[in-house]
């Protein structure tokens, strides 16, 4: 049976995982902190680390982080700033 290594705090696991200058300092957080953005930024990151890693493919960047190439390319579109339409070559996803 395999084991999973176990991580005390979020900021071991970033250390663990790789993700450069995103660890929070211990102690209260920073005046005017935004999740958002601080969660926007580590995905930002582990996206084009996977996109470098897998030269640009956008399957093989998804299938490395555990995402359909649907919910990656949702997110692409996300982190862009670009709405997520059908008239943006969504396929017209939204359910009748």
């Amino acid at each position: 049976m395999a084991t999973e290594e176990k991580v005390g705090t979020v900021t071991d696991y970033y250390a663990r995982i790789g993700v450069a200058g995103v660890a929070l300092a211990d102690g209260p957080l920073p005046q005017g902190f935004s999740l958002e953005a601080h969660l926007g930024s580590i995905e930002r990151e582990l996206i084009d680390r996977a996109l470098s890693e897998s030269r640009g493919v956008k399957k093989d960047a998804a299938a490395k982080l555990g995402l359909t190439f649907r919910q990656f390319r949702h997110r692409l579109k996300k982190l862009s700033g670009e709405p997520d339409t059908p008239e943006n070559g969504d396929g017209g996803d939204a359910e009748a």
